[in-house]
């Protein structure tokens, strides 16, 4: 290997030297290789080295024609950046596959705050709406056994609304009952846990986190394009029927479907989110891109420009 003495720790950042037409980046410190590619030939390989007391490699990987990843050098750099992608995935996942005491620690106090926090809302708002499902349910199907003392001159008309509109809430309260607001008791599931040791806290910190995602989740499902839909279909199956079903106006239908459509709406957007920017944070926190920094970690990197590119190893 040919020996070149690149300019050291100048700049806090990439130092840049040149070195006939072409552009070395130097990053910090530590012994690193550079390959350079000229002229787009593979038979001709020079190698530069560079010695420091950190424990790293660099590659550069350049074209003097400043026209990069061109011909054969496209399938080099792919199947070379392919490797130190996948390395570094495989390094990644086994840095985090054991999580130390004091983030343990850490991760369990934020979810359980983070529900604490949401329980109350989630308690209100899934209780509110099965009352008020349930008691238009209740109040409407009594109309209808009541049409004589209510409405004598228009029965068929009066029993056919109040049935329509029974039959909706009663759906509501079933869509409730069938999918409970997970926010509201996700807490419940795991918070007796014992956590005395690192082994207990690991295992509780796992049925936190899935709890934390369930409830995330279940705000999601409960804001999507799904519940308004079902809330859609619903209520125009409902405004439909009064129309044709029995033969009345679409003035009829429309006072069926227009209400029931906006109270609907009403229980879909005024449902608590707290769940999903939690669980987000704590991704963004925990989780993301994050791996602690070890001894012996590896990590990849590279960083593209006009006249080539370079990637590394650090080890």
């Amino acid at each position: 290997m040919n020996q070149y003495p690149l300019q050291e720790n100048i700049l806090q950042g990439l130092i840049i030297s040149e070195f006939y037409s072409t552009i070395i980046y130097n990053i910090n410190s530590g012994p690193f290789l550079i390959i350079t590619i000229k002229d787009l030939d593979f038979s001709e390989y020079p190698f530069y080295t560079y010695t420091d007391n950190a424990n790293c490699a660099y590659i550069l990987l350049t074209g003097d024609d400043g026209q990069f990843m061109k011909r054969k050098t496209t399938a080099f750099l792919t199947i070379f950046l392919s490797l130190f992608i996948a390395a570094n995935s495989a390094f990644a996942q086994g840095a985090k596959t054991t999580i130390p005491d004091q983030e343990a620690k850490e991760r369990l106090a934020y979810i359980q705050t983070a529900l604490h926090n949401g329980q109350t809302s989630s308690n209100i708002w899934y209780w509110t709406w099965i009352g008020v499902y349930s008691t238009v349910a209740i109040t409407q199907y009594s109309l209808f056994f009541a049409t004589d003392a209510i409405d004598p001159d228009n029965k068929d008309h009066w029993k056919q609304d109040q049935m329509a509109g029974a039959i909706t809430s009663t759906l509501g309260v079933i869509g409730l009952a069938i999918d409970p607001m997970v926010p509201a008791y996700a807490l419940g599931r795991f918070k007796d846990m014992p956590e005395g040791t690192p082994e207990e806290r690991l295992l509780k910190l796992k049925e936190a986190e899935i709890w934390l995602k369930k409830s995330s989740q279940r705000e999601l499902d409960g804001r999507s394009w799904l519940s308004h839909t079902l809330n859609f279909a619903v209520n125009l199956a409902a405004g439909l029927t009064i129309w044709l079903a029995f033969d009345r106006s679409v003035v009829d239908g429309l006072i069926t479907f227009l209400p029931g459509m906006a109270v609907g709406e009403l229980q879909i957007w005024t449902q608590p989110t707290g769940a999903i920017n939690d669980y987000d944070k704590y991704k963004k926190r925990f989780m993301t891109g994050y791996v602690p920094k070890r001894d012996d970690d590896v990590n990849w990197f590279f960083a593209a420009y006009p006249g080539g590119m370079i990637a590394g190893l650090r080890f």
